[in-house]
């Protein structure tokens, strides 16, 4: 739903709620209906969502369809705590260490959750994970461009009106491969492709040639993305960033950033969270004082792994963030 005042917000939502209950109807497709890209979207994420009910799964209450615009309207779990933020107004990290891992852990159970679904998020990065209000809690939000392993089938297919079941349920494809935000990407699923100049002359485009990623090895682009996600929370910075590049065009930056992805490791500052505790670089970690640090080094270094069949796995990173804290993974 639009972003509103939460007395607006409130009042929006009854106003919707009272024309649904006097149309009788709850959101249906007609057989022949063609749908949209966006309504082809937003079905899939109310397919997806429909699936999922976790602690760390931001929760869909109900859809409403409002009739005279013929509008849906998701109405989601409030997340008083707004997004994840990461960097302070200087650059560097905003969390303390045990405040990153702490999001981190909350982060890997959803993850686990979903994956154990047949879900794959392909987006997860500190915007999509939102906070309760007293910010002792992260949710995943957001399966707008998620892919689903089993079949998914339109939401509403069961209620389409007698006299139209000749035309059956609707199978949702498959989004587009080439789907997340670049810079948290993983390198079998960016393209190596160089930028087109072929376009009235100028770089303005970038052609998406995605390696293929199949099976089971796709819910890696989700452990990729949330180890990104793990940096900038320890750093305040991302591990490749297209503004790295200043020199280039935009698109060069993100076909530049795309081949740092794919060949060049990540950066070890000296120190992370915003308690600036040592990492030890690359090791030797020989002092006691680098205990974190290995800790954190060592699973940065599996989760962003270069190949998916070599990257951690979600029970890998449990058994791990148990070092973390008491907290039980």
């Amino acid at each position: 739903m639009k972003q509103l005042e939460p007395n607006k917000t409130v009042e929006r939502y009854d106003q919707l709620r009272r024309r649904a209950d006097q149309d009788g109807q709850k959101p249906r497709l007609h057989g022949n209906h063609v749908l949209t890209s966006s309504e082809k979207q937003m079905h899939r994420e109310i397919a997806v969502m429909m699936r999922l009910e976790h602690p760390h799964v931001v929760k869909l209450i109900e859809v409403i369809r409002e009739v005279e615009k013929n509008k849906l309207y998701m109405v989601l779990e409030y997340m008083e705590g707004g997004e994840v933020k990461w960097k302070d107004p200087n650059g560097g990290p905003l969390n303390s260490l045990d405040q990153a891992n702490r999001i981190f852990r909350d982060a890997l159970l959803g993850l686990e959750y979903i994956h154990s679904q047949g879900i794959v998020h392909r987006d997860i990065k500190p915007a999509n994970l939102l906070m309760s209000a007293d910010r002792r809690s992260v949710k995943l939000s957001d399966f707008g461009v998620s892919a689903c392993l089993t079949p998914l089938f339109s939401p509403f297919a069961d209620r389409v009106p007698p006299g139209e079941e000749q035309f059956g349920p609707r199978f949702l494809e498959e989004p587009k491969a080439f789907a997340g935000t670049p810079p948290f990407m993983a390198p079998e699923v960016c393209t190596t492709t160089s930028p087109d100049a072929s376009q009235q002359g100028t770089p303005t485009a970038i052609k998406s040639s995605p390696k293929r990623v199949d099976g089971e090895l796709k819910f890696a682009v989700d452990i990729w993305a949330l180890g990104v996600t793990y940096y900038c929370l320890l750093f305040g910075s991302l591990p490749w960033d297209p503004e790295s590049y200043p020199d280039l065009p935009n698109v060069g930056r993100q076909y530049r950033m795309f081949k740092d992805i794919c060949e060049q490791p990540f950066p070890v500052p000296e120190f992370m969270g915003n308690d600036r505790v040592p990492t030890g670089g690359r090791g030797p970690w020989d002092t006691d004082e680098l205990y974190h640090g290995q800790n954190v080094i060592g699973i940065l270094t599996q989760m962003l792994e270069k190949d998916p069949e070599k990257r951690a796995t979600i029970g890998y990173l449990k058994v791990v963030a148990r070092l973390f804290s008491d907290t039980p993974v």
